[in-house]
């Protein structure tokens, strides 16, 4: 008894020091190849406005699009992410998630967008940093509140093309079929014991 209330009050002690990861939940989308950046990116923050690209050094992909964003911290209109490519390309931010070192972006395409989407109408955006230390954030937490720094340099980024993946509906008679075959095992029991 006496080892059990020692194992229950050491995992109490040490539960505010495990690792979390809260990564983006992506399983109702099929995920498409990534476009990785091509040069090497600075993140900004400012604590007044979020975390951001420079506009006017935005962060160019393999595809010959540029990236520009700005997050501070809440998903609202304000939070996108922007393609130059031909008609500006606008995406919502919609979801953030993150892992030790890494920000994830569930983006949606805006209405408003330029005609043809570079990405489709969903996608996701990866930025990673040695600066960033999301290690210890518990899952749902803004990632935002970890950051320090004026500017993050960035080990890699990219986009990928995200599909919607609809559920193959089960076939209306299989339920039935399942139910039929029960019900002869249990009469072949039945007899058995009978």
């Amino acid at each position: 008894m006496l080892i059990k209330k020692i194992l229950c009050a050491a995992a109490l002690a040490f539960a505010g020091t495990t690792a979390n990861a809260a990564p983006l939940d992506l399983t109702a989308f099929l995920e498409g190849p990534a476009v990785p950046g091509t040069a090497p990116g600075v993140l900004l923050f400012d604590p007044v406005f979020g975390l951001e690209v420079d506009f006017f050094a935005p962060l160019p992909l393999a595809n010959g699009t540029d990236i520009t964003f700005l997050y501070d911290g809440v998903i609202d209109i304000f939070d996108v992410l922007t393609l130059p490519f031909g008609p500006l390309d606008f995406y919502n931010i919609t979801e953030v998630g993150f892992t030790p070192d890494t920000l994830e972006f569930l983006l949606t395409i805006d209405p408003g967008s330029g005609p043809g989407p570079v990405f489709g109408p969903h996608a996701v955006a990866r930025f990673t940093s040695p600066d960033f230390d999301f290690l210890f954030l518990p899952p749902g937490a803004d990632p935002l509140t970890s950051l320090s720094l004026p500017a993050y340099p960035l080990a890699s980024y990219s986009v990928s093309p995200l599909a919607l993946v609809t559920p193959i509906p089960l076939p209306a008679g299989l339920p039935l079929l399942l139910s039929g075959l029960a019900g002869l095992v249990v009469l072949r029991r039945r007899k058995r014991l009978g």
